[in-house]
Parts: C-alpha cells; sequence; structure tokens
C-alpha cells in the first residue's frame, strides 16, 4: 500500500446520480488528485462520516477543507485516510468492513 501526503481539496455529502446517499473527500497529493468516499451510506450509516472526521484530527465535516492528511492507497484506489503527523489515527474503510462482517456475526 502507498501513503501519500495529501491535502483536501473539497468534500461532498449528498445523493449521487442513482439516489444513493453517500460521502466524498476530494484530494489533492504528490500524484494528483483524487477522491476518497462514495461509499452507500444506507450500509455504512454515518460511520465513516465520522472516522474521517476523527482521522484527519477536524472537529466537522466542515472544517476538513484546506487539511493536511495523508492518503492509503492501494490498486489505484485510496483505501483509506490518516492524520498528517499521528499514523495511529487513520479511517481504513477494509476496518470498517470488518467490524461490520463481524457485527453481523454477533446477531444471527
Amino acid at each position: 500500500m502507498k501513503t501519500l501526503n495529501a491535502t483536501i481539496r473539497g468534500t461532498f455529502i449528498g445523493v449521487e446520480d442513482h439516489g444513493v446517499p453517500t460521502f466524498m473527500v476530494d484530494v489533492e497529493h504528490e500524484d494528483g488528485s483524487q477522491a476518497f468516499g462514495t461509499y452507500d451510506l444506507r450500509y455504512y450509516g454515518i460511520e465513516p462520516i465520522l472516522r474521517t472526521i476523527r482521522a484527519v484530527g477536524a472537529k466537522s465535516w466542515e472544517n476538513l477543507k484546506g487539511k493536511h492528511c495523508r492518503v492509503f492507497i492501494e490498486d489505484g484506489l485510496i483505501r483509506g485516510i490518516g492524520h498528517i503527523v499521528h499514523s495511529e489515527h487513520r479511517f481504513m474503510i477494509a476496518d470498517l468492513n470488518v467490524e461490520i462482517e463481524r457485527s453481523k456475526g454477533a446477531t444471527t
């Protein structure tokens, strides 16, 4: 997995073309520009939004723009976002997927 320093250029919370509620964080990093997110919030709920805010070290969604961060890229896609200095503060979508699957197993 490749780790790059980045700056958040913009954010989006809303409904995409197919009516799916989603979010996106647009970043600029040393290899260009890229977006993180577009996950279906009907499945994930608000958790990926909150984890993104916490990982970057912002107080709110509105405070993300202009923040410096790190992005974690695998197979050309941003798989996670994190704090620019504190490497332990990061949000990886794979980690949330594992938690969701574990919680489903615990309720069945």
